[in-house]
């Protein structure tokens, strides 16, 4: 990331560390050049900025998948943790304008590359509905291994070979780390080796976890809880 995009990245809200943020614009940089990129659970566009930084196309659209663009999709929050959109929590969502912000953040943060096209869906809503995937950044909901093995039944004949896979809350919860177990197992996907020891001298460099507005472990000085999977 440029110092503009980690900039934009650090203002933003979201449950995303720096040391996370390097990751996903690594990871993103792997996915294939044909097929969709997208964040299930992309909120105020955290992660999303991170992949945009880092997807390696001219121009492309990218999916960000959220019940918070659409607070009257009342089936969208259905399938959500909260049910209804009366007990989402993030109440600036409704401030005129979040969507537009949002598009603005990963507009900027791929200097103009990304089409950003925001879907007030459920996960399971827009992968109904969705075409191949080269990049998919899961983060829906509480991080349950059902809602999450549900999601990737729906997802796993969409993702293009050499497809990938980024799970968040990647060991401080258990659901994701099952998932990707359960996948590998399944056959079909190999881990893939997230070179983390640069990637800290990398955050370091840019100032480490200061000035980040997170909220995600924030008593740890290099939250990593990122894990990634490709498609065989």
């Amino acid at each position: 990331m440029t110092p503009a995009t980690l900039a934009i990245f650090k203002a933003t809200p979201k449950a995303i560390s720096v040391h996370e943020a390097f990751a996903i614009e690594w990871l993103a940089g792997l996915a294939p050049k044909e097929g969709a990129c997208a964040t299930l659970g992309s909120h105020a566009g955290g992660d999303s900025i991170a992949a945009c930084s880092g997807i390696k196309r001219d121009t492309f659209p990218y999916y960000a998948i959220d019940p918070c663009y659409n607070l009257q999709n009342e089936a969208a929050w259905a399938e959500s943790v909260q049910g209804t959109s009366e007990r989402m929590p993030w109440h600036y969502v409704n401030a005129p304008g979040f969507n537009a912000a949002v598009e603005a953040r990963l507009h900027d943060a791929s200097d103009g590359r990304a089409q950003p096209v925001l879907v007030g869906m459920s996960a399971r809503q827009w992968l109904r509905k969705a075409g191949p995937i080269a990049y998919l950044f899961s983060d829906a909901d509480d991080h349950n291994h059902p809602q999450i093995m549900a999601e990737m039944e729906i997802a796993e004949p969409l993702l293009v070979k050499g497809g990938i896979v980024v799970f968040h809350d990647f060991g401080n919860y258990t659901g994701p780390v099952q998932a990707h177990r359960d996948l590998i197992d399944k056959g079909g996907w190999e881990n893939v080796p997230i070179p983390w020891a640069e990637i800290r001298i990398k955050a370091e460099a840019a100032g480490g976890e200061a000035g980040n507005n997170s909220w995600h472990c924030c008593d740890n000085p290099a939250p990593c809880f990122v894990g990634a999977l490709r498609k065989l």
